[in-house]
């Protein structure tokens, strides 16, 4: 089609407030119409949602516009949505073009609508440009290759290996029920549907979305909540395989693995939902309100009602309990107004019969309502309000449509109290930390500070702020370069100030040990997440254990795993949770339901550079808090991968290139030789006793030596004798060889190279303990008897250099005072920033350890804030401190040591009484912070992903795909994408296998053909393009006796650009980025914008 026939149409997406809270939509939107050849620009709350596509797709039908513009947030986390939208009226998913107008504009133009604008408008015409010249790109299938490569033997890689290599059971049966329709059951229900199964995703609201439809924005990104929410959403309304079992209720369960006869109640909406078409035109007449639950009672709602407008399925409810005609037999106004006659007020429930092989339960949580504690005044004073209903305030869609107000009066505070652990942290309520608090309290105070008022005074009142995610210690720096102000006390009480109708909140000031009044118009409680309300009678249904708080019941260490096979949970049932980890948990549970089910066996090559399997796990002596032995754990898994036929270990390897794509890579590993071939090594031990080189043990972190032969660590399976090369002497010395009774040892070997292809990918490369050798005020390799967490752990162990008791290392002898340092390289700038999420943790597990082999030990730990947030973990803490471990909050700046007695001096400063001090222990341990594993950015560049600020593997998304990377078809796993605990790597696993898997059981990929093409005419033949390719997909072919030219081979391309900025002639060309194309956006941007756009 000629350039000057094309159509353009043009969208804009309002983002709720992300966009249009800066950016004049209006005034955009009337620039857009102004644009040459575009014929029709709409705009709308939320594009990515359901019936913001709708609006497109009837746009684009109605004006057969056939190239699409849409100005919305990152292309990163909706171009798929869209391309799929324009698809489903006929269009080349390549005759889109996105304009990040949040990124771009609204949000680094924050304070600057004038400027917003205008860049809009500028960013709005260079995309419309640029999709005047888009041409039509095709796309292939290739098969996808059944093997995997696991990349990191410790324990992330073990349960990726084991979860994807399981045999398969063979059951026929390959139906699941999803129970609940939250994150983690959408994000499950998924997975399941992509590999293939038949899912049943039940929920008992109207729609799905569950609480992450509530909260505005997620941290620390700041990304709207529904941004990443609605193409999951819309993904399960369009998906073949998943059924929505909106407003349905599990009634009964019959059955075990396999065969599950399962009971639902559908109950009625009074609205036949297959003519309801959601335009809401009965809820704009019906003249009854109700109590608006979605928004926790702020507003009101209408008695037939959508819970929210994203809400999926869009179809209409009515309340029983207010609806005029059923409470007083008058009305029927919805049914007069419905065009399609959709009302059916004689509907009633529907039983539905299902059988189903496996179940995920992902039933989530609900916000404590804080009415029992009266202290706080909820309830009682109209201005005490909870984090949840705050952030249903900030929502555009909201019942105060973005605006932060008093609900007392509509005015807007100029002061206002956050207030943490409502309900949480109690003996008397919820014992544990609701791990999620900490940071929505941020999130909202920084959202006031950034997108309402700076000039509002907010203080968030806490007792330890736990900010121990990815990112999170940022998060909270940022909030005090914002003015958020810190108070760290309880909250005593909330009342009425009687003068002002104000708000005082009572608190102790601990860090200046005094009590303030604090006045507030508005307060903010952060309250306790409790269980599902459902979670008990589910429970008995399901016959699943709960425990003591009504959380679902895990088998440990996994938290997906339940005690009934066949059954596992998935996301906040189990505990409190933020998104990311209860993504991934939606898909570690779509992970365990297919190693049951699926009909494929598939090939592992499981690849650690170490000799021996393990990883750090092999370190810790036993896991917090279940205590449970390291060992016992370890053992199976080690056991299983030796002995599946599918798996194939190359233990001391490396990946030294990665070449192709999702379906088909090609890896080069390069193995260091077996100088001692195990198959006739019988373990005798001669050639130990005979090598006379020592060097530092590093399973036992420098505290013992060995020789330069050894054995490797582990079960009896994996034992084998291996040589340190860059200790051992070889031909110089030789000893080993000549006393060696079988001739099992060589050293002349050699590395072997060899060539593996793979389907996909996962990354599970673990992590290193943080040395700190710079941080010289603590002494680290200076006094012998200050030594880090990990090394207290390996003497810990009965199996460890000192057989499990705890002694110094200048004289051997047990320590009768020990002083632990937190944070000892982590939370600090001139280290490591980030929180490394475990430390606290280790703290107390080693401490409790050491006080119960001998009582009279004493132990304190010094603290900035303690983070036990994990299930368990807060209970752990109190009995810690219950065993005698002592805890003071105080940040060390300096260890001496005494000369004489080699005793250790620990000068700090007591931040709760705000003195210096000094103290005496004969031992320190320093908490240091995980880092990734050395060659983690060398592998990351071989492999073309990206690497973090932090120098952890990134993820594609943090809460979209928090297993994927950039490049399709390679996950990460455990703590290579940044600091985690044991249960945490084990969930993260999983869910990278559950990913892993998807493209190997459809057995194909499309692969998009931006690839590279050669204008023959053009082309000399000068070779520049083939020497500039790292492909090597491109080759010098003789076309005639003088015309040489150059040759694409499309399966080898993987379209990175590098030929063409190298081609001196433009003889060769990127579809979807020719260099018309791009000239096109440039002239674009670079044209004056105005009011109205010229030709």
């Amino acid at each position: 089609m000629p350039i000057e026939e094309i159509k353009v149409g043009v969208f804009i997406c309002h983002c709720g407030k992300n966009i249009a809270g800066t950016v004049d939509i209006e005034e955009l939107l009337e620039f857009a119409k102004s644009i040459p050849r575009v014929v029709i620009a709409k705009d709308y709350m939320f594009l990515c949602s359901e019936p913001g596509q709708e609006i497109i797709k009837e746009a684009l039908r109605e004006t057969q516009a056939k190239r699409v513009v849409v100005a919305a947030c990152s292309p990163k986390l909706h171009e798929q949505t869209f391309r799929r939208c324009i698809e489903e009226v006929g269009l080349n998913k390549f005759f889109l073009e996105m304009a990040n107008i949040r990124e771009h504009c609204s949000w680094v133009h924050m304070n600057e609508p004038r400027q917003a604008t205008e860049k809009a408008k500028a960013l709005v015409r260079a995309a419309v440009e640029r999709a005047k010249e888009l041409e039509e790109v095709g796309t292939r299938t290739e098969q996808v290759l059944r093997n995997v490569l696991v990349i990191g033997g410790g324990i992330a890689g073990l349960q990726a290996a084991c979860d994807i290599a399981k045999p398969s059971l063979k059951k026929t049966n390959l139906t699941v029920l999803v129970i609940g329709g939250g994150i983690a059951g959408i994000q499950a229900a998924l997975d399941l549907g992509d590999q293939g199964f038949k899912v049943f995703l039940a929920e008992r609201r109207p729609v799905i979305g569950g609480n992450m439809a509530r909260v505005y924005k997620t941290f620390p990104t700041d990304d709207c909540a529904m941004c990443i929410l609605s193409p999951k959403m819309n993904d399960i309304a369009s998906h073949p395989n998943v059924e929505i079992l909106a407003y349905s209720e599990v009634k009964s369960v019959e059955g075990s693995l396999g065969d599950f006869k399962v009971r639902i109640e559908k109950k009625p909406r009074y609205v036949d939902e297959s003519k309801c078409t959601g335009c809401g035109v009965c809820a704009e007449k019906c003249p009854s309100k109700a109590p608006d639950e979605w928004n926790k009672f702020i507003g009101s709602r209408k008695a037939i009602y959508l819970p929210y407008p994203q809400g999926v399925p869009r179809k209409f409810t009515i309340d029983k309990d207010h609806c005029l005609y059923f409470t007083r037999g008058a009305c029927r106004v919805c049914e007069k107004f419905c065009a399609p006659q959709a009302i059916k007020f004689d509907q009633k429930a529907q039983e539905i019969e299902i059988n189903v092989a496996a179940i995920v339960v992902a039933v989530g949580w609900e916000e404590l309502a804080p009415e029992r504690l009266e202290q706080y005044g909820f309830g009682r004073l109209k201005d005490v309000v909870t984090q949840l209903q705050l952030a249903r305030m900030f929502d555009a869609a909201g019942p105060t449509e973005g605006k932060l107000q008093c609900p007392s009066d509509g005015r807007k505070p100029r002061r206002l109290v956050m207030v943490q652990c409502v309900g949480s942290r109690d003996e008397k309520n919820c014992k544990y930390c609701s791990s999620v608090c900490c940071m929505a309290a941020l999130k909202h105070s920084q959202l006031i500070k950034l997108e309402q008022d700076p000039n509002v005074d907010v203080v968030v009142c806490y007792t330890d702020i736990r900010a121990f995610g990815k990112g999170y210690e940022e998060y909270y720096k940022r909030a005090h370069e914002l003015g958020v102000r810190f108070v760290r006390g309880r909250v005593a009480e909330v009342t009425e100030d009687m003068r002002s109708g104000g708000l005082v909140v009572r608190v102790e000031d601990t860090l200046a040990s005094a009590p303030l009044d604090l006045k507030a118009d508005l307060v903010v409680l952060s309250s306790a997440t409790t269980p599902a309300p459902d979670s008990i009678q589910l429970a008995k249904i399901l016959g699943l254990k709960l425990d003591e708080y009504r959380f679902f019941k895990s088998a440990e260490p996994s938290q997906i795993d339940t005690y009934i096979p066949g059954i596992f949970l998935s996301g906040a049932c189990s505990g409190p949770k933020d998104i990311p980890d209860s993504v991934a948990e939606g898909s570690a549970a779509a992970s365990r339901v297919s190693s049951l089910l699926r009909q494929n066996e598939f090939k592992i090559y499981l690849v650690e550079r170490e000799s021996y399997l393990g990883g750090n796990l092999a370190r810790i002596e036993r896991t917090y808090p279940d205590e449970i032995e390291s060992k016992s754990i370890l053992d199976p898994f080690i056991g299983e991968v030796t002995r599946n036929p599918n798996i194939e270990i190359l233990t001391r390897s490396r990946v030294t290139d990665c070449e192709g794509h999702l379906g088909n890579f090609a890896i080069k590993v390069t193995r260091e030789p077996d100088f001692v071939d195990p198959d006739i090594c019988d373990l005798c031990g001669a050639c130990v006793e005979a090598c006379p080189v020592e060097s530092p043990d590093e399973m036992n972190c420098g505290l013992s030596k060995r020789k330069a032969i050894y054995a490797t660590p582990g079960t009896k399976e994996t034992n084998v004798y291996v040589i340190d090369t860059k200790s051992c002497l070889f031909e110089k010395c030789g000893k080993c060889v000549k006393v060696c009774p079988k001739n099992a040892i060589d050293l002349k070997k050699v590395p072997t190279q060899f060539d593996i292809k793979v389907g996909t990918i996962v990354v599970a490369t673990g992590w290193e303990e943080y040395k700190p050798y710079k941080l010289e005020n603590l002494g680290y390799g200076i006094f012998r008897n200050v030594i880090t967490q990990l090394q207290l752990e390996r003497m810990l162990d009965v199996d460890g250099p000192t057989k499990g008791r705890v002694s110094r290392l200048s004289d051997g002898a047990e320590p009768h005072s020990i002083l632990m340092v937190q944070c000892a390289g982590s939370r600090d700038e001139h280290a490591n920033v980030y929180c490394s999420r475990v430390c606290c943790m280790a703290a107390l597990k080693n401490a409790r350890k050491i006080k119960s082999l001998n009582k009279d030990v004493d132990v304190e730990i010094c603290y900035m804030d303690l983070r036990s947030f994990g299930k368990g973990h807060e209970e752990y803490y109190i009995e810690t401190q219950m065993s005698g471990v002592n805890f003071l909050r105080a940040k060390v700046s300096e260890i001496l040591e005494d000369a004489k007695t080699k005793n250790l001096i620990v000068r700090l400063e007591n931040t709760l009484l705000g003195e210096p001090l000094d103290l005496t222990a004969e031992l320190v341990v320093l908490a240091t912070p995980m880092i990734p594993s050395s060659g983690t950015d060398e592998l990351a560049k071989k492999l073309g992903i990206d690497v973090g600020s932090d120098n952890f593997l990134k993820e594609f998304h943090p809460k979209l795909r928090p297993v994927d990377t950039k490049v399709p078809g390679i996950f990460i796993a455990g703590a290579a994408q940044g600091p985690k605990d044991l249960r945490d790597s084990i969930s993260q696993a999983l869910a990278a296998s559950s990913k892993a898997l998807i493209p190997m059981i459809n057995g194909t990929v499309e692969i998009e053909l931006t690839k590279a093409i050669v204008d023959e005419e053009a082309c000399v033949g000068c070779s520049i393009c083939e020497d500039a390719c790292p492909y090597d997909a491109i080759e010098i072919i003789q076309l005639a006796p003088h015309k040489k030219i150059a040759r694409v081979q499309e399966i080898e391309c993987e379209g990175c650009g590098s030929c063409a900025s190298a081609c001196r002639l433009g003889a060769i060309q990127l579809r979807h980025y020719k260099d018309r194309q791009i000239y096109a956006q440039i002239e674009g941007l670079l044209a004056s914008t105005g009011t109205v756009a010229s030709e």
